[in-house]
């Protein structure tokens, strides 16, 4: 493999991931951004990644339970120093960094219709080749290639099919969801 790797590497890669639309693209520093989109159906459909979600709850206890993981939220981050850690979907997906991005468009500007969540590889510890001549590769920077952001979008992917199944079981609290997006209050 090249020390330079990125320069080998596609700028732009779309694929389905259980059922889900996948975009892979390079951000603003050269980095990989990953997104992963959700229909209207979807529990988490407009909302946005650091809202509180009730529907979250058995998820968030379940993530208490596991391992903090290499490149956490910032959120999960914070939840030791403030004693609090709410059912967002930030800090109940485990993706690389954390959620950083969610709306109605993914990076790149694709124009399918839908609800992206997204992440990106820019973080601490990570190499961003934007931003290498600026700060240069050390011991502590690793370059996160396509294989690790497409893996990572597949991991978002599979949390984001797993909760789609949570709908069903907070039927009530969707119905008063959809009321306030249809009435364009937009808030929950």
């Amino acid at each position: 493999m090249t020390d330079r790797p990125w320069e080998s590497e596609p700028d732009h890669e779309e694929f389905t991931s259980f059922g889900l639309d996948c975009v892979l693209c390079r951000g603003p520093v050269q980095s990989w951004c990953g997104y992963v989109r959700v229909d209207k159906s979807h529990l988490l459909f407009g909302v946005s990644y650091g809202d509180k979600v009730d529907a979250l709850g058995d998820m968030l206890e379940q993530r208490k339970q596991q391992p903090i993981g290499e490149a956490p939220s910032f959120a999960v981050l914070l939840a030791p120093f403030t004693g609090t850690l709410e059912p967002t979907p930030d800090a109940v997906f485990q993706v690389h960094g954390g959620l950083t991005y969610s709306g109605k468009k993914a990076g790149g500007g694709t124009g399918r219709e839908g609800w992206w969540f997204g992440f990106d590889c820019s973080h601490s510890g990570d190499l961003s080749p934007g931003l290498s001549k600026y700060h240069p590769a050390g011991p502590n920077k690793t370059y996160r290639t396509i294989d690790y952001a497409r893996k990572e979008c597949e991991r978002l992917a599979a949390q984001l099919k797993e909760i789609a199944g949570y709908r069903q079981q907070w039927g009530r609290y969707m119905s008063i969801t959809d009321s306030l997006f249809d009435s364009g209050r937009g808030e929950i």
